[in-house]
């Protein structure tokens, strides 16, 4: 509206920085247009994994009450059960992945494989807040 131009859809805009030394791992070594290029065929690739890692890329983000009642429709063993509800409550209070994996006292590994099992019954560990207008928000990667 600014420029008195309308937008039609919503724009999602996305910008990864990228240092030389990743530069040259992802593109090799070699001219910069060369490295440029190689960089556009594999934009695609980079992209998922920097959102994979970012976000984890879960199918869907609900609201805490449906991921509890999601744990305890899934066929998990209750201790798996009790740790995957725990992490959903920590996600609430602390910041990041890694705050809430130290406070649960859980090693990378365990970690890793506690996250898969949300993706098997396809939520993510973090929840909407409570005031969220929406009651599931798909991936991330379904927008780019």
């Amino acid at each position: 509206k600014q420029h008195r131009i309308t937008i039609l859809s919503s724009i999602l805009r996305l910008e990864l920085r990228i240092s030389r030394q990743r530069l040259q791992k992802l593109a090799g070594k070699g001219n910069w247009e060369d490295q440029l290029r190689q960089l556009s065929k594999d934009q695609d690739e980079i992209m998922d994994k920097f959102l994979h890692r970012l976000h984890q890329d879960f199918p869907q983000v609900v609201h805490t009450k449906e991921a509890l009642k999601r744990i305890e429709e899934s066929s998990f063993q209750k201790r798996t059960k009790d740790k995957m509800r725990e992490l959903v409550k920590k996600m609430s209070s602390c910041g990041s992945f890694t705050a809430a994996r130290q406070t649960m006292g859980l090693n990378k590994k365990s970690f890793i494989q506690l996250l898969k099992k949300f993706e098997k019954i396809k939520i993510s560990p973090i929840t909407l807040p409570q005031k969220a207008e929406i009651d599931v928000h798909e991936a991330v990667s379904n927008y780019v």
